[in-house]
């Protein structure tokens, strides 16, 4: 947003009209906020704009309502249907003075030196001294430099919705612009899902991305060379147990028992094809998941280990989570999952990396999930039934179970689980990532195969969500402004050049997240980003008195904290969730330990009258004892959290999160204040039923009101340690109503009382102090 200025309309000059603004469509309540005069409300400059007793100049207009057109200043053509008609009336009449209709030549504006006709002559003065004019200055006009430059690039940067927002990459752009020549401009996002596009008329354009083609017979194809590969696998693996089952000697079971297995398996083979595919696959996988220690030792001689990059202890945490969403095809769960993996970032399978985006393609498509939830059935069918049944009736043995039809139809079960399972974990990731895989290598291909054409299988210009499992493979792509368009041109293809298949700008820890566009007084008294600093914020923690590491009091009634302000003693476990659901629209998801921890402990805060103040005798003792013990308790409960927590960056917010979830606060604290200010009640008893206008206060006073209530000093009748609204109601109206002529401001005096706010209220001399200078700043 370029910056505004509003002036009225009669003192516009003819050098300003190029730089007034016509289009107001993109404004905000902030960016109504930030061009509206201290004595005046939004609602008043937007009035007076609409009347045309004011108009907005800026050096980069968003639509100017004057332009140059061959060397003469006329009425913009796109901004005659957005402008008041009066208003152009009113301004070409100031311009030229004998109403030379909606244009003025330059030659006649160089000839008047670029000023306005003179007023009405007024009445006769003494003589003074004659002094000679200097010669009409023959130049044209002057113009702002930045006149006739080209509009600011356009931003493109494209994201999947899922939580962690991956980029969409390589994917094809169109924009349409509406100016007079209809301008279209084409192209495509990098691999990073971004692009900056270049020489763009000054108009709003329509944009829609990929191309909408009719690749069903490919992805058929396709589709078809999955199932090849996934049969001819199983079918190694199939073959790799026989050959172990031949060094066996099986024990033999009755003719009835082996007669009941065989018409088991004959059923389960005339069944499989009508089954639920999925729910079948989930029964299949939950019992591998829940067998017992000894079953799975014994069947791992039975399944070929394959020699990936990732051994099984590394992949364990991480299988259940790529098996489950084959069933369901949750993303987000998925990616809460990956959030805590360690070897996540090893094999580039990062929230912005092109790994990242194949998993979502792949997980998305349910034929592709369809075909690998086969495996199970695929197995049985390529083992026979006489070698299924031996299989099931020496791991019965092995086991310790007894070889009934129950016990041995479990351990087929279990059995076809565990392939199941290896296959899910080892094709996802091989064929998502870098990792390699021998056995599962042909159905890695054939599913990588397919990414592209999922891809664009579906245009981005229509309302799709990967949450809309089966039908939709792509999710609804969101435009969002990106921080390339602050660096230049070669930092961007270095970018690219360095890393062009798994990585984004990261900017999860920029200084820039430590400045706020509101509230940077609440911000900055909350905490500091020191790490070594008592008061560091990002880090969860309990505010103590004295020393932290030695301390055993907790400083007043306060709860768990992190960031700047997010004290958990009195939220509920939903509000604490909100503020991080918040937070992850915006960055990197915070990690789930942090979240349970802060959900769990809510509610928990350090002792109230610490001193037993107003209790006597052995009351009082009791209270100081119960006190001490409960600052003790959670004192101990924040510090054996943080030590089981070995990596400290699961307990530290980024500098970026901590930036939205102060936001995520603040927003109800600003709510809260003008509420306070402006309620009934509070009108009636403190301004004889007058109004403080929230909307035309400067934003130091209501920077200051908000931290009053953010702390709980904006306090009413109920507050025992008295009443301040009784006192800055008043000071704030009275500055308001006077400007300031009578003195100084009512409101600072109040914000001086040092025995109010350092006795009374217990407020810390820094806050008290910068309370005090953000008032004084204008």
């Amino acid at each position: 947003m370029m910056y505004h200025r509003i002036t009225p309309t009669d003192s516009v000059l003819l050098n300003d009209a190029n730089r007034i603004e016509a289009d107001f469509s993109s404004f905000n309540e902030e960016n109504w906020q930030a061009i509206t005069p201290t004595n005046l409300s939004p609602e008043q400059v937007k009035q007076k704009l609409a009347d045309g007793e004011m108009v907005a100049l800026a050096d980069t207009p968003n639509l100017p309502l004057f332009c140059f057109i061959k060397g003469d200043i006329e009425v913009n053509p796109l901004a005659i249907s957005q402008a008041n008609q009066d208003l152009i009336r009113r301004l070409n009449a100031r311009f030229d003075a004998k109403g030379s209709g909606a244009s003025f030549s330059a030659q006649s504006a160089a000839k008047s030196n670029g000023n306005l006709h003179p007023p009405a002559p007024m009445e006769e003065k003494a003589p003074e001294p004659v002094v000679k004019d200097p010669e009409p200055d023959t130049s044209k006009p002057k113009v702002p430099a930045s006149f006739g430059q080209p509009p600011a690039p356009i931003i493109l940067e494209v994201v999947y919705d899922d939580k962690e927002k991956t980029p969409v990459g390589d994917v094809p752009y169109k924009l349409v612009f509406d100016d007079p020549k209809q301008t279209i401009l084409t192209g495509s996002l990098n691999p990073m899902g971004w692009a900056c596009v270049e020489d763009c008329p000054n108009a709003k354009a329509s944009i829609s991305f990929g191309e909408g083609v009719d690749n069903q017979a490919e992805l058929d194809s396709l589709y078809t060379e999955l199932e090849t590969a996934l049969d001819n696998t199983i079918k190694k693996v199939a073959d790799y147990t026989l050959e172990k089952l031949n060094d066996i000697e099986i024990s033999a079971i009755t003719e009835a028992s082996n007669q009941q297995l065989k018409d088991y398996l004959a059923e389960l083979s005339d069944t499989l094809e009508d089954v639920d595919i999925l729910s079948f696959y989930d029964n299949t996988i939950a019992k591998a998941k829940n067998a017992a220690s000894d079953a799975t030792e014994a069947f791992k001689e039975f399944l070929p280990q394959d020699t990936a990059d990732l051994d099984e202890t590394a992949l364990s945490p991480i299988q259940d989570a790529l098996c489950t969403a084959v069933i369901d095809g949750d993303i987000d769960a998925l990616e809460s999952a990956l959030a805590g993996w360690k070897p996540r970032e090893e094999i580039r399978l990062k929230a912005e990396s092109k790994a990242m985006e194949k998993q979502i393609l792949i997980i998305n498509d349910q034929q592709s999930r369809n075909i690998l939830a086969t495996s199970c059935q695929r197995f049985v069918k390529a083992m026979t039934p006489e070698k299924l049944i031996d299989l099931a009736v020496y791991l019965s043995i092995k086991t310790t179970e007894d070889a009934t039809l129950n016990s041995v139809s479990n351990l087929m079960g279990i059995l076809t689980g565990k392939v199941s399972l290896a296959i899910t974990r080892q094709v996802l990731l091989s064929a998502t990532t870098d990792t390699k895989t021998e056995w599962y290598k042909d159905i890695s291909q054939a599913l990588t195969n397919l990414v592209k054409p999922l891809k664009t299988l579906r245009p981005f210009d229509a309302e799709y969500s990967h949450k809309k499992v089966i039908e939709i493979p792509l999710a609804k792509a969101d435009i969002q402004p990106s921080d390339w368009a602050k660096k230049t041109e070669n930092e961007k293809i270095k970018t690219i050049t360095d890393k062009p298949d798994d990585s984004i700008l990261d900017d999860e820890m920029d200084k820039k997240w430590l400045i706020v566009p509101k509230g940077q007084l609440t911000f900055d008294v909350e905490g500091d980003d020191i790490e070594s600093s008592v008061n560091f914020s990002r880090l969860v923690h309990l505010p103590v008195r004295g020393k932290a590491s030695t301390s055993e009091v907790v400083a007043g009634a306060s709860g768990i904290t992190i960031g700047r302000g997010l004290d958990v003693g009195s939220r509920s476990a939903k509000e604490v969730q909100g503020y991080f659901d918040k937070v992850a629209k915006h960055c990197r998801p915070v990690a789930p330990e942090l979240i349970t921890f802060l959900k769990d402990s809510v509610g928990m805060k350090g002792a109230h009258n610490k001193s037993g103040e107003g209790l006597k005798d052995e009351a009082k003792t009791a209270h100081i004892e119960k006190a001490q013990e409960n600052d003790k308790a959670l004192i101990k409960y924040v510090k054996d959290f943080k030590d089981s927590i070995k990596d400290k960056s699961k307990i530290t917010l980024t500098r970026k999160q901590q930036y939205y979830l102060f936001f995520a606060i603040y927003d109800y604290y600003e709510g809260e204040a003008k509420r306070l200010s402006t309620k009934p009640d509070v009108s009636r008893d403190y301004l004889n039923d007058n109004q403080i206008d929230w909307g035309a206060l400067p934003q130091n006073v209501k920077d200051v009101l908000v931290d009053l209530t953010y702390r709980g000093d904006y306090t009413g009748t109920k507050d025992k340690r008295g009443n301040t609204r009784k006192l800055i109601v008043p000071a704030v109206y009275r500055d308001q109503i006077t400007k300031y002529t009578d003195g100084a401001s009512m409101f600072i005096n109040v914000m001086n009382n040092k025995g109010l706010w350092l006795n009374t209220f217990s407020v810390d001399k820094n806050r008290y102090e910068s309370r005090v200078e953000h008032l004084l700043d204008e």
